[in-house]
């Protein structure tokens, strides 16, 4: 964090010392006491289930150089910090952590980029981290730290060098990305694209398109947003920003686009680079995926806008690596070919992922093992039926539906042509782990992907020690 005086931060917090110095300067926090390094300022938040206060005891003996508090108890307190521990009450420990992000905001001299969108955001985040890393001392949202505690938690780790800080925004209602959008302060915005994920909670497309339009609506007009070409929902958007407009996607007239485009035997993705329709230098991606193409194309239009040249972009996209469950391939004891999709899974992740499955050396046979997609209301039913359907239509061999939803997915692929014998249908991830282990044979290709309250990885972690 950089570096600030315990007096400025009570002061930017509304709050009040009760013990300690002034003046000490605090340069790193902690929300975990477990985790908490000597020096660090804990902040001690608070959730339906815990409540962080529990463990100031515990922070303090870890060395914590300071701590918020909520708590009434004064005169506790203030025993308890001691006189070499800073303690600052506060109205809320959560707001406050809020704006001591912001004040730390507010010394940051680094560009910000904002990124949100129904899908790609973290794939996106991660793939503009590797091209600016080289010319830039960059600093993005871990994993997909993207909520009101992971947004501040990101900026707080910012520090006097940071020149490019990258901040994922994720949303579960109308607002949400407004508040995390109007604390990063961001002057570049992507919107990688607006589908169906958050559909129960949002209510309808339109309201998802409008919560997406937050982070773009907060872009000074001196700042650029760069929109999806191929999305339906980019003219409404374009609407709702003063911003500069740059696109990207393989729709004609994009500023940034791909022509050419072949995939490897591990479904990595070559093509020729387009800028305003003019030609470019031939690229790869070191990762998976023909949908990532559009991915990559949004951090390269906002790597291009902080001015990191073509070759050092180039370069970049071959050093690009995801989290785990991210499309992530691994070798089984026996021979198959594991394709660990488990993060989360919705419509249009679904259809990249299982794209991307039969392009995994494509003679061999492909299977794929497909959970529940969540809050898609309404919707959820024919999602899952088109699932069914896409996944007859691309060839795949064999097709494990896994849980009450994927009920659907199942019928919907014998209906679309899958014969019987190819389609099972298995309630529990247990009961498909034990299908899985006399189905896969050596040499073939394996997709594992659901939502993260399906917890699919358990299939695939066993897939890869028992196959």
């Amino acid at each position: 964090m950089i570096p600030i005086k315990v007096k400025d931060i009570a002061g930017a917090v509304k709050g009040r010392i009760l013990s300690g110095d002034p003046e000490t300067t605090i340069s790193s926090i902690s929300l975990d006491s477990r985790s908490l390094k000597s020096g660090d300022f804990f902040i001690p938040l608070r959730g339906e289930h815990f409540d962080g206060h529990r463990f100031i005891p515990a922070a303090i003996a870890a060395g914590a150089a300071g701590f918020f508090t909520d708590s009434v108890d004064e005169a506790a307190t203030g025993k308890l910090a001691g006189k070499n521990v800073v303690a600052v009450e506060v109205e809320d420990s959560g707001r406050a952590f809020n704006e001591l992000a912001g004040l730390v905001r507010s010394r940051l001299k680094a560009r910000v980029i904002g990124i949100t969108g129904s899908t790609g955001k973290t794939t996106t985040k991660d793939i503009l981290a590797a091209l600016t890393g080289e010319s830039f001392n960059t600093l993005a949202s871990e994993k997909n730290y993207n909520n009101e505690i992971g947004t501040p938690l990101t900026l707080t780790k910012a520090k006097p060098e940071t020149e490019v800080l990258i901040v994922e925004m994720g949303m579960r209602g109308l607002g949400q990305i407004a508040s995390l959008a109007g604390l990063a302060r961001p002057e570049i915005g992507i919107v990688t694209n607006v589908g169906l994920t958050h559909l129960g909670p949002l209510g309808s497309k339109e309201n998802i398109a409008a919560a997406k339009a937050e982070l773009i609506e907060a872009l000074p007009a001196s700042g650029y947003a760069i929109l999806n070409a191929d999305d339906e929902w980019t003219p409404l958007l374009r609407r709702k920003t003063r911003a500069g407009v740059v696109t990207f996607g393989l729709s004609a007239g994009a500023d940034f686009g791909a022509d050419d485009i072949t995939l490897d035997e591990s479904a990595r993705p070559r093509w020729r680079l387009l800028t305003s329709g003019r030609p470019g230098p031939v690229v790869q991606l070191n990762i998976p995926g023909r949908h990532n193409i559009v991915n990559a194309l949004a951090a390269i239009a906002a790597a291009t806008l902080i001015g990191v040249d073509i070759e050092t972009i180039a370069g970049g996209l071959g050093r690009v690596r995801l989290p785990e469950m991210r499309l992530t391939i691994a070798r089984s004891q026996a021979g198959a070919t594991i394709i660990n999709d488990a993060y989360n899974a919705n419509p249009a992740s679904m259809a990249g992922a299982l794209d991307t499955l039969v392009n995994v050396k494509p003679d061999a046979r492909h299977i794929a093992v497909l959970g529940q997609m969540s809050e898609l209301g309404e919707e959820s039913f024919g999602a899952h039926k088109e699932l069914g359907r896409l996944a007859a239509g691309l060839g795949v061999d064999r097709l494990v539906a896994v849980g009450a939803s994927a009920q659907a997915t199942a019928r919907s692929a014998l209906a679309a042509g899958m014969a019987k014998a190819a389609v099972t249908w298995a309630p529990t991830n247990e009961a498909a782990s034990s299908l899985l282990k006399d189905l896969v044979d050596p040499g073939d290709v394996v997709l594992v992907k659901g939502s993260r309250v399906a917890g699919m990885e358990s299939i695939a972690d066993r897939l890869i020690r028992e196959n």
